[in-house]
């Protein structure tokens, strides 16, 4: 008899895993088979590569020979001892890049076993694992995926520290989490309010560990507020140069109405983009707030009276302080995607149950929802990792190639020590044509380009080469079409359409 029900247990248990093994070597294949050799063209990425390989020849943190204070040191730092191992290939880059995905799922979903079953945890996984905007910072040079990985990898340290059985990964915790703000500034609030959430757990026998922790992050986090300040103060006094700087500015000179209807307001924009995250299609406002925050809202509640403090006071926490900010862009949500998808999931269940005829349909509901966001998100993501595998790859966007073509333009004629500047992808031409640019901050309005004595005083600074676009991404930029047009020494080397290529006499 015991042999028998030894037996019956292994069978369910066998049961149980086939799934989640299934689906893990469905995603390893999904997202190694999406490594390619090519870039994903963006700006942000452009800039921490600039950065890293700046970092990488010991030019220090720097762009263009200018102190750099906007973005954090993390994730350049990164791509600097890529550089020094030898793996600065795309390739290489892409692949450390989807590994690094693949840990944050797995850590995703050892942490979703501490708050869940283990079908509900690994149904969470891979809503998020489908996810478009998971699946597409996997192709991307950006700070998001190694920043989320940290994230998870405190959040999931302190869900096991507060459970009892391994307090010792606290201070694991903590380390992670103050290491994911040195990533991206973004995430400060939410490390904060997860220190705030360890503090309010329910865990009684380690109180003196829990709160040793909580007080160390909080000075950890101070810290580095402090440190980012002086070295933004100090980089300021150089050059003029972007910093965080100015979002505070605004912050300060809000009347009461903007602060009260600020946050509702981006809140109602985020809609579409909560959209965009799990499925990567768009979707009106309202339609947004019906089928993913009403939901979302309901599992927030619900994990709040569950007590789980350290995870609700995290989503909470992050949310509230940039919508306070900013609408909130897909790829702002993706750090705690995981908590939004496990609210969302119980919120929709907890809406089906309260309709007693259709109570026990509640987790059957709630699963087939799930099914239909991976479903919906599917093609756009296999139309991707087909995409870059192919030899015109600049051929997914539509300004790609242009760029490409520019930025070989400025490679074929320019001599050494040449610099440009560009009214639009300023940092894209900039890593695509290995040439340095002249920064021009979008916060000095002395710094605009706007008569010939601002040409002449480029022309010292060594620039020889101008990048005209009928779009202009900074307003510092949008007099250089006419000051082109009214200097006869600027002569047109190539016009690409969307941008033309103009050579300055050196001075």
């Amino acid at each position: 008899m015991l042999e028998h029900s030894q037996l019956n247990c292994d069978t369910e248990t066998h049961q149980r895993r086939w799934p989640a093994r299934c689906l893990a070597i469905a995603v390893l294949v999904l997202y190694l088979g999406s490594v390619g050799p090519q870039w994903y063209v963006s700006s942000d990425s452009a800039l921490y590569l600039l950065l890293g390989k700046n970092l990488a020849a010991g030019d220090g943190y720097t762009l263009w020979d200018t102190p750099h204070a906007h973005v954090p040191p993390g994730f350049p730092a990164i791509l600097a001892i890529y550089r020094w191992l030898g793996l600065d290939e795309m390739r290489w880059l892409n692949l450390a890049m989807s590994l690094t995905a693949l840990a944050t799922l797995t850590l995703v979903y050892w942490a979703m076993q501490t708050l869940v079953a283990p079908n509900r945890a690994l149904l969470i996984t891979a809503v998020v694992a489908l996810g478009q905007e998971m699946h597409l910072a996997a192709g991307m040079q950006l700070s998001d995926l190694p920043c989320m990985l940290l994230v998870w990898l405190g959040l999931w340290a302190y869900l096991r520290g507060t459970a009892g059985d391994k307090p010792a990964c606290l201070e694991l915790g903590t380390l992670a989490l103050l290491a994911s703000c040195w990533t991206r500034v973004i995430v400060f609030p939410l490390a904060a309010a997860a220190g705030l959430g360890l503090l309010l757990s329910t865990n009684q026998r380690h109180r003196r560990r829990i709160f040793g922790n909580a007080v160390g992050l909080a000075v950890g986090l101070t810290a580095s507020v402090a440190l980012f300040y002086q070295w933004a103060a100090w980089a300021t006094t150089q050059t003029p140069v972007p910093t965080y700087g100015h979002h505070f500015s605004s912050l300060a000179n809000r009347d009461i109405g903007a602060w009260l209807a600020g946050p509702v307001r981006h809140f109602y924009e985020t809609g579409p983009h909560i959209m965009r995250l799990f499925t990567g299609q768009s979707a009106p406002e309202l339609l947004a707030l019906l089928v993913f925050w009403l939901p979302i809202a309901i599992g927030t509640v619900r994990s709040v009276q569950r007590r789980e403090m350290v995870v609700a006071c995290a989503l909470i926490g992050y949310l509230a302080s940039v919508l306070v900010l900013r609408t909130m862009f897909s790829r702002y949500l993706l750090p705690v995607a995981p908590l939004l998808a496990m609210n969302w999931l119980d919120g929709i269940a907890a809406m089906v149950a309260m309709r007693s005829p259709y109570r026990h349909w509640a987790p059957r509901i709630a699963i087939g929802a799930a099914i239909l966001l991976m479903a919906i998100s599917l093609p756009k993501v296999v139309r991707l990792a087909i995409a870059v595998h192919q030899e015109p790859f600049a051929n997914y966007r539509a300004d790609w190639e242009l760029l490409r073509q520019t930025a070989a333009d400025l490679r074929r004629h320019a001599q050494p020590g040449d610099r440009f500047i560009s009214s639009r992808a300023q940092r894209q031409l900039s890593w695509l044509s290995g040439m340095a640019s002249t920064p021009l901050s979008g916060h000095a309005p002395n710094a605009v380009v706007a008569t010939p004595a601002d040409l002449d005083r480029l022309r010292k600074k060594g620039v020889c080469w101008l990048v005209v676009a009928p779009e202009t991404e900074h307003a510092i930029y949008q007099r250089l079409p006419e000051l082109v047009a009214q200097s006869p020494e600027c002569q047109l080397l190539a016009d690409h359409s969307k941008f033309r290529v103009y050579r300055l006499p050196r001075h």
